[in-house]
């Protein structure tokens, strides 16, 4: 698997935490994206990830670009049924709520908070 990841960014650094609550270090390689100097707006960046956002993971022939579906596809492929992303659809509905309630709000906030 392949990580491209910026420290500064949050959804990329939730995606590594997962990786690492999942001890999936060992199959990772980390590629850092240094977004200010603009790699992510790279013709090989975006052949990845056409939006040019970060992080994108690689794994096999699936590549993928949002951070909660990379997170919960991890947990599915690598750990099914652990408790980061529980099997059972009440407890899943809790976490996805979360993970839904990040992405529509607090993330969005956050990053207007960076800019201004």
């Amino acid at each position: 698997m392949k990580l491209y990841h910026t420290p500064y960014s949050s959804p990329s650094r939730s995606v590594l935490m997962t990786i690492r609550c999942l001890n999936l270090d060992d199959e990772l390689e980390i590629q850092i994206v240094d977004s200010l100097k603009g790699e992510n707006e790279t013709l090989e960046f975006l052949k990845l990830n056409p939006l040019g956002h970060i992080p994108v993971l690689v794994d096999g022939d699936v590549i993928l670009s949002e951070s909660r579906a990379i997170m919960t596809y991890l947990v599915n492929s690598r750990r099914p049924g652990c408790s980061l992303y529980p099997s059972d659809n009440r407890k899943r509905a809790v976490v996805d709520s979360r993970l839904y309630c990040d992405a529509c709000g607090l993330n969005i906030q956050l990053f207007a908070a960076f800019v201004s």
